[in-house]
């Protein structure tokens, strides 16, 4: 295969051996010698005769308008060569025909002198060169390609005084391109020829490799740039480059035209052609500073795929900068293949010296990375999450992958890390499938597993009756996932969610495991109930008329297996139900009726409205008739009767009048019997306040054997202790609120320490200290809303309240008041929980329905009807057997009460109790 000549076989120079042309009109004062020599190991034959060898050249740059000046040239030193002027072009073209054969020995050379230049222009060009017909080598097509600059002859103008220099010699950035990455080489005029600027092949002009630099210029004089017009000439400064496919050219005529160019001052404008290897940089008038700066950034000289190492130069030519003479510098640039890349990787938020971070920590506290990649065309930064996502940066992006830059600081990780030790790989790739990986290792502190949710859908289903249920779970910082039945034993990792069929109780649990090996597994049950067919059990039905709140309560001996059920159903009826019947007690022709249960006894005791002053008892365990009984002193309306817990006393509370009026003369009086015994007398009574509507609600914290009730005229709390027999002390602190409406019981001295209290005109909860210290204020919780019931769970350690007109019931946390979650429930009017307190059964007034709460779980069944219209609910009681639950409502039948949003509900046309069983897990 025929060779091709290179660069480095000719030279063009002036008679000062440089690559110059002058600007004149004088056509004998430009001189060049086009020169041959033979740079390989062997003679080089031009052949004469009839298939001669040639040479031509031309210079395309040199005319003007219609005028050529290359065809006036005149040669010397032409012996043994024949010119011929070729004008079949759009320039002209000299062709140099050898006539005998010429053997040119290794390191002999010949030359042709031109005469007669007439050089114009102030734009550099080319001098293009074409070899025909010799022997061993190819024919040079496209024509090979030496610059040629243009200056000023004029002698009398000062030397430029521009110190020139380059930094950045490679650019691997997109976008940063004024940060320095190689020290200032600062250049003296005698050091050009030896000043070389590595140009790394990249073949790829989208590369992130941008080859470059920037061009300095330093003055230590003014330099005053003039406006062009008349003999003022227009300043410039050319950056000229050598195109073409040769070793000594740095890139072809299409990829320079990649080549990317900007001036870092203002009012400098650029003039470009895109046939030409220059760039034309004309500056507007003004005066450059001594000791400033200016400087051209130049980026992307991207080689084609056939380029091979070389030497190539590029041309800086000044022309017309005030009163000094043009100048020309030469820098060569050497192609060369990148070493073996390198890069840099590092830690640097929230701290550089970052060891570790936590899983769990706040959005503030931000993973980022900076890099450096050198002589590198690629770069990937990967690492995996602890559940094997493998997380993937790149220069040049697979689809899902981001895109990054070879160098780049603060870059902040979408997904965070958190695999326990979270090893971080950046590999850069260079030439000749070339790489280099660099490690970077972060501890992931782990926390344990979390089970945030864990429910049934539907959170109840029906008794005996095969159904699809929805078992779904929300969980964090866990590795492995089990979900358990007795001995059954499922893998849901990676699952939020299992369908199971359900026809009865069961029970299911959810086993989380932690990340790495030192944190332990957690675990959460499931319980899943049914529900029985639902009960209704009729009662009296009066119509459409205000009376009392109805009443249950539950009476067990378990001595005895026997349990008393007795509904006061809101106008003086009163109803037993026992495991063998229903029946009614009694019924009271007076409004206000109240009756209490004994603990232990089955005592029965209602009161009623006396201006007689008369109570009703009965054994109604026996079913005894109901006998009266003056109770001297008290003929007002009782409005709350309560044994204490020891069954020791009867406490009634009572308004004078029927309770519709606000009259100051009117009583609130509270009494107690000092004793209460089988023979049902009343011994003892005290307490009685002055002061309008209403009356005191009586508690009992059995833990510390204290009763508690208030006064709603004097807006105080009140506090004795109940099984103190002759010596009543009684404490009270002011509440500064409405109407009491419920007062919180407990059974546990080491519980909360407080007791709680919620009034019908105030949205706030108050907490006292059990003992009322003197001085100390309540605290208050407030929440929006009024509640309509409260109790405390068994363990006391939860507050739920029931707030009827905003649609939710609250538990809160007695020792933290400010930890409280809501659930959304219709018109929540009563609450009851489960001997276990796993369950809340919620009677929803407006809908009359009953949902039940898995609080376990915050799973909420679906309402429950029970009966449109048949009342609305008021009171639930809970009676437990082994495997069930027995819920009782009782309910109201007062429209007044029911109005919503301006909305009726119907009216009642019947009155019953609803008996709802649940089913519970064995």
């Amino acid at each position: 295969m025929a060779t091709k000549f290179t660069a480095n076989y000719f030279t063009v120079l002036n008679k000062n051996g440089q690559n110059n042309l002058y600007r004149t009109d004088d056509i004998d004062f430009n001189e060049l010698t086009f020169s041959f020599i033979n740079r390989s190991q062997a003679a080089i034959t031009f052949k004469g005769g009839e298939n001669p060898s040639s040479l031509e050249f031309s210079m395309p740059f040199l005319r003007d308008g219609d005028i050529d000046p290359v065809k006036d040239f005149k040669f010397d030193n032409i012996d043994g060569w024949k010119p011929a002027l070729l004008l079949n072009k759009k320039w002209a073209v000299w062709k140099f025909v050898c006539k005998n054969d010429i053997e040119l020995l290794p390191g002999k050379s010949f030359s042709f002198v031109i005469k007669k230049i007439l050089c114009k222009t102030i734009n550099a060009g080319y001098f293009f060169i074409k070899t025909i017909a010799v022997p061993g080598y190819a024919d040079l097509e496209p024509a090979l390609s030496k610059a040629l600059t243009i200056i000023e002859p004029e002698s009398s103008k000062l030397s430029l005084p521009l110190g020139v220099s380059y930094t950045d010699l490679i650019y691997p950035i997109n976008t940063q391109t004024d940060r320095p990455y190689a020290k200032v080489s600062r250049l003296k005029d005698s050091q050009f020829e030896n000043a070389v600027l590595p140009i790394y092949l990249t073949y790829d002009a989208g590369s992130q490799i941008k080859n470059g630099f920037k061009l300095l210029f330093t003055t230590d004089t003014d330099i005053e740039i003039f406006k062009p017009g008349g003999e003022i000439k227009e300043a410039s400064i050319t950056i000229m480059f050598l195109f073409g496919s040769y070793p000594h050219q740095i890139t072809t005529t299409d990829l320079g035209n990649y080549i990317e160019m900007n001036a870092n001052q203002v009012g400098w404008k650029l003039r470009r052609n895109a046939d030409s290897p220059s760039w034309k940089w004309i500056p507007d008038p003004q005066t450059i500073r001594e000791f400033m700066s200016f400087s051209f950034n130049i980026r992307r000289l991207v080689t084609d795929m056939e380029a091979v190492e070389g030497i190539s130069l590029m041309y800086v030519q000044v022309n017309n900068f005030g009163k000094f003479a043009d100048h020309v510098f030469r820098f060569q640039l050497i192609k060369k293949v990148a070493d073996t890349p390198m890069v840099s990787l590092q830690i640097v938020s929230p701290t550089e010296d970052l060891k570790s971070i936590r899983i769990g920590d706040g959005p503030n506290v931000k993973v980022k990375l900076s890099w450096n990649a050198i002589l590198a065309n690629k770069l990937e930064i990967a690492y995996s999450t602890r559940e094997n996502q493998r997380i993937v940066f790149s220069t040049h992006p697979k689809e899902g992958a981001q895109l990054i830059e070879l160098t780049q600081s603060d870059f902040e990780l979408p997904i965070r890390p958190t695999a326990e030790i979270t090893t971080f790989e950046a590999t850069a790739y260079g030439a000749n499938g070339s790489k280099k990986t660099t490690n970077l290792m972060l501890n992931v502190i782990q926390r344990t597993a979390e089970i945030l949710s864990f429910i049934a859908t539907p959170a109840l289903t029906e008794h005996g009756v095969k159904t699809k249920v929805i078992l779904s779970w929300d969980v964090s910082d866990a590795s492995q996932l089990k979900l358990l039945r007795g001995e059954q034993e499922i893998d849901v990792t990676k699952t939020t969610s299992i369908e199971v069929t359900v026809d009865s109780p069961d029970e299911y649990k959810l086993v989380a495991r932690s990340y790495g090996d030192v944190l332990q597994n957690v675990s959460k049950k499931l319980k899943l109930y049914t529900i029985g067919a639902q009960k209704s059990i009729p009662l009296d039905f009066y119509g459409d008329a205000k009376g009392d709140w109805p009443k249950t309560l539950i009476h067990r001996n378990d001595s005895e297996n026997r349990r008393g059920l007795f509904v006061h159903c809101g106008r003086n009826h009163l109803y037993q139900i026992d495991g063998v019947g229903f029946r009614k007690v009694m019924a009271l022709e007076t409004k206000r009726g109240q009756f209490a249960l004994h603990p232990e006894f089955l005592y029965l005791v209602v009161f009623y409205n006396g201006r007689k002053g008369k109570y009703v008892y009965g054994n109604a365990q026996y079913g005894d008739n109901p006998s009266d009984e003056q109770f001297n002193g008290y003929n007002n309306y009782v409005t709350e009767m309560k044994f204490s817990p020891d069954g020791g006393k009867l406490f009634c509370s009572f308004v004078e009048g029927d309770g519709t009026v606000k009259d100051p003369k009117t009583l609130q009086q509270v009494i107690a019997a000092k004793t209460f015994s089988k023979q049902y007398r009343l011994h003892y009574g005290w307490y009685s306040q002055p002061g309008g509507i209403g009356t005191p609600a009586i508690a009992f914290d059995e833990g510390s054997a204290t009763v508690y009730f208030s006064s709603y005229a004097e807006k105080q709390i009140y506090n004795t202790k109940y099984n103190e027999l002759d010596k009543i002390n009684i404490t009270k602190a002011a509440i500064a609120k409405e109407k009491v409406v419920a007062i919180s019981e407990s059974k546990k001295f080491n519980g909360a320490g407080k007791i709680f209290m919620n009034s019908e005109d105030d949205s706030s909860i108050l907490m006292y200290d059990r003992t009322f210290p003197a001085g100390i204020a309540p605290e208050v919780l407030k929440i929006n809303g009024v509640p309509t019931d409260m109790l405390l769970s068994a363990d006391e350690k939860t507050l739920y309240l029931a707030y009827i007109k905003d649609n939710k019931v609250v538990a809160i946390d007695t020792k933290d008041s400010t930890k409280h979650v809501s659930y959304i429930v219709d018109t929540p009017s009563c609450l009851k929980l489960s001997s276990d307190g796993e369950l809340l059964f919620v009677g929803n007034h407006r809908s009359r329905s009953l949902t039940v709460i898995k609080l376990n779980n915050n799973n909420i069944s679906e309402p429950i009807s029970l009966g449109a219209n048949t009342g609305n609910p008021m009171v639930i009681s809970i009676y437990e057997d082994k495997d069930r639950y027995t819920a009782y409502i009782t309910k109201e039948c007062y429209a007044e009460r029911t109005n919503w949003a301006a909305e009726v509900i119907a009216p009642n046309t019947s009155h019953d109790m609803s008996v709802v069983t649940v089913y519970k897990p064995a």
